[in-house]
This record gives C-alpha cells, sequence and structure tokens, in this order.
C-alpha cells in the first residue's frame, strides 16, 4: 500500500503528500534539462507526472530578495558555484523556474565549451550537473546524483558520480566527452536553450507513453517495495492523462490564436471545450464524453456494495471494453462522435466546432449543460 501511494501522489493522497511530492520531483524534473530524467520512482510518487515545458526567468526578475540566507541549502549551493568558478567557469546568470521555488546559476567554459548547473531547491537539496550538447542533437551530462534506472534517447549518453567531487568530475568528463561539434549559445539565448533540451526529451518519453513497466519495476525493485501490476497500471495511467491534456491544450492554444473567435467564444471555449486527439486512449476517450467517468486508481473507487455504483461501474467497464475494440479500426475522433450521436443524455448538448490537423489530429467540441433553473422567467 505505501508502494501505492508513492506512485499515485497527490491526487488521492492528502495535502501534505502533495508538498512534499512536489518538492520531490522538482528535484529531478530540472536534472532533465539536459537530458537526465532522474529518480523516477520518487517523482512519479509524489507529484503525479512531470511538466512537459518549463519557463526560466531570471532571478532579478522574479523577485529581489536582499535577506542573508545561511541555510544549509544555501552554505552548498554557495560552495557549488564556488566549486565552478575555481575550475575556471564564468557565470552566466541565477535564475528561477516559474512557479516553482527552485534556484539554479549557470555557468559555461568557453574554452571546453562545457556547460555547468548548480540547482537548489529549499527541501529537495543541492546538485550539480556538467553538460556538452551537440550539432547532431546528441549530448553528454554528467551528474552528482545517484543513477536513477530509467531508459534514455540513443543520442544522450548520462553518467553519474555522486562519490566525485566536481573537479574529479570535471576531469573524468573532459576525458570522455566528445570534443568536436559541439554548441554553445549566448548568454542571453541560453534560457531557450535550456527550455528546448528539456522539451526534447520531455517529448521522447511523451512519444512513448510515458514511464515503461520496465523502469518502473527496476525502480522499485531497487528501492525494495512491491510493486504489483495495479501500481504499474496506476502510474501509467497517470502519465498518459497528463500527455492527453498536455496535447488538448496545445491544439485549444492554437486554434484560440489562428480562429477568429470573439471574447465571448474564447471564454466558452476555455470552459466548455473538449479537445479529442488520435493519441487518446479509451479512458481519455469515455472520459471527455462522460463527466461522471474519472479513470482513478481501482484502489480510490467508491464502496463496491453500492448497487447504483456497481450499475454505473459495470457500465464504464463495457463502454471502455468497446471503445478499445473500436480503436482497432477507428481514431478516438470518429469514436467520440459515435458516442455524441448514440447519446440519449437530454442534459447535454454537444456542438463540433472545429477538426484540426496541427499540432496534432483533433476535434474541438463543445459540452454544454441544459438547466431549466437557469432560464428567465418574465413572470417571476
Amino acid at each position: 500500500m505505501m508502494f501505492f501511494l508513492q506512485l499515485v501522489g497527490a491526487v488521492f493522497v492528502a495535502l501534505i503528500l502533495l508538498i512534499l511530492a512536489a518538492v520531490i520531483y522538482i528535484k529531478w524534473k530540472l536534472r532533465s534539462a539536459f537530458g537526465k530524467f532522474a529518480d523516477l520512482l520518487k517523482n512519479l510518487g509524489g507529484g503525479g507526472v512531470p511538466p512537459f515545458r518549463i519557463k526560466l526567468k531570471k532571478k532579478s526578475d522574479v523577485f529581489d530578495d536582499d535577506e542573508e540566507d545561511d541555510s544549509e541549502n544555501q552554505v552548498s549551493f554557495q560552495q557549488g558555484c564556488e566549486n565552478f568558478v575555481s575550475l575556471g567557469f564564468v557565470r552566466i546568470e541565477d535564475y528561477d523556474i516559474e512557479d516553482i521555488p527552485l534556484s539554479m546559476t549557470a555557468y559555461i567554459d568557453r574554452k571546453t565549451s562545457t556547460y555547468g548547473v548548480v540547482y537548489d531547491h529549499p527541501m529537495a537539496g543541492v546538485w550539480s550537473d556538467l553538460v556538452r550538447r551537440y550539432e547532431d542533437g546528441s549530448a553528454w551530462t554528467f551528474g552528482s546524483n545517484q543513477d536513477p534506472l530509467v531508459d534514455y534517447p540513443e543520442n544522450k549518453t548520462i553518467k553519474y558520480f555522486p562519490e566525485f567531487s566536481l573537479a574529479e568530475m570535471r576531469e573524468k568528463f573532459l576525458q570522455e566527452a566528445p570534443c568536436n561539434g559541439m554548441i554553445v549559445v549566448s548568454d542571453e539565448e541560453f534560457p531557450k536553450f535550456f527550455e528546448r533540451a528539456y522539451a526534447e526529451e520531455m517529448d521522447w518519453r511523451i512519444a512513448r507513453g510515458g514511464a515503461t513497466e520496465a523502469e518502473i519495476r527496476r525502480i522499485a525493485e531497487r528501492d525494495g517495495t512491491e510493486c504489483t501490476p495495479e501500481h504499474v497500471q496506476t502510474v501509467q495511467l497517470q502519465w498518459r492523462q497528463a500527455i492527453s491534456e498536455f496535447h488538448s491544450q496545445r491544439v485549444l492554444r492554437r486554434y484560440r490564436k489562428e480562429a477568429e473567435l470573439s471574447r465571448s467564444q474564447r471564454e466558452e471555449l476555455e470552459d466548455y471545450g473538449i479537445v479529442v486527439h488520435q493519441e487518446m486512449q479509451a479512458e481519455e476517450i469515455l472520459q471527455s464524453f462522460d463527466d461522471e467517468y474519472y479513470p482513478g486508481s481501482p484502489f480510490d473507487m467508491p464502496d463496491d456494495s453500492d448497487p447504483e455504483y456497481q450499475d454505473e461501474r459495470d457500465k464504464w467497464k463495457r463502454q471502455l471494453e468497446e471503445i478499445r475494440e473500436q480503436l482497432k479500426t477507428a481514431p478516438p475522433q470518429t469514436i467520440m462522435k459515435a458516442l455524441v450521436e448514440a447519446s440519449d443524455n437530454k442534459e447535454v448538448e454537444w456542438e463540433l466546432k472545429a477538426s484540426v490537423e496541427t499540432p496534432i489530429p483533433a476535434d474541438i467540441w463543445l459540452r454544454n449543460w441544459k438547466d431549466e433553473d437557469d432560464e428567465w422567467n418574465d413572470d417571476d
């Protein structure tokens, strides 16, 4: 049960777990920025799925804090910064990640075309990375964290040296990392450079459907925790939901930008818009069609002894089986249209607003609820 709680995260557990979980997954998601996907178990365990995009802001643009900080983290962070300077690195800038209480300082050794980054979070701790990226799209990263035992894109080389000092890690990095075709950008371009690198890896993970069963199981084995098929299913379901939502938001943003919509139409789309895209699986399609259905963990379902609930659950199970079978020959958009056309729910009115091909093939629907109580009555 503990492993289940770790994997499911904030959606199904108390607020304190949400806070702790967010802290933990923040730690790895920024390590991913140049090609690392660290500490999958803990990070999936606490915040569900990491964001698929991040935004760097200059620290001075976020807030101006002159207060002295003598915390243990700050001491370690300052030491990490000094270590980079002592090795000939030049500071680029201090950054915060938008909407996240995390600081980082970026460095560059232009003689060796090597980037260095020191990260600091009040609870997640302090860590450092050495990075080179290359013209062919490959990258090398050495980091001070433990090997997370996850997969990486074939063109990314990731190694971990938690027992090394920064000087020792740098020496080994310079010996092993290729020294031709490196990419170095101007200091002003660094935030976009960093954000693109992070997005590249997350796109790779999106394309493969998120965390694989092999990743989840081998990390659980090292952690010494049980990993049942239900645990694996729960984690992968979280990833699928997050990926589906990511695609949906991209479709809506593109449509709102390109379509000539009035303010009220944009607001209506924001409130009632439903995107059905071609990467959806059965659970996401049913959730889009039936707002009562939530593809959550079986551990969190209401009491099965309730006959009314059991009937509803049986209905959803039948629908999911039908949709899975239909997906073998038809795209999600076609299945959704069939569900809408066959619906006898008089309280919901569906309107197909648009079909788009980019950034992903999708249909955009409006779902409106009819409520007689909201109608104006002149006799009142």
